[in-house]
């Protein structure tokens, strides 16, 4: 992974960022609604559980061609942001 996200045009790294983080945070808040384990735990996990699955997906469309090294990039960063925010969830 490199910093090649930064050629991205403005407009493409902001609506990456205005789909995926909403999407992933709502995803995660349902779950949390719906677990048995508590909001916050449930709300944490589904922020940060998938991040290896995530990966794997980027590696693969990015071997088949179908995304670029640049959206890669941006899409890695965005997951790993998730792992990083995802322990205030829990406290």
């Amino acid at each position: 992974m490199d910093a090649s996200f930064l050629d991205l045009p403005l407009m493409t790294v902001a609506v990456v960022l205005v789909a995926a983080v909403p999407a992933k945070a709502a995803g995660a808040a349902l779950a949390g609604m719906l677990a048995p384990t508590g909001y916050r735990l449930a709300t944490a996990a589904g922020l940060m559980g998938k991040g290896v699955a995530e990966l794997a997906l980027l590696v693969l469309l990015a071997e088949a061609g179908l995304i670029g090294q640049p959206l890669f990039a941006l899409l890695s960063v965005v997951m790993l942001g998730y792992i990083l925010l995802a322990p205030a969830g829990i406290s």
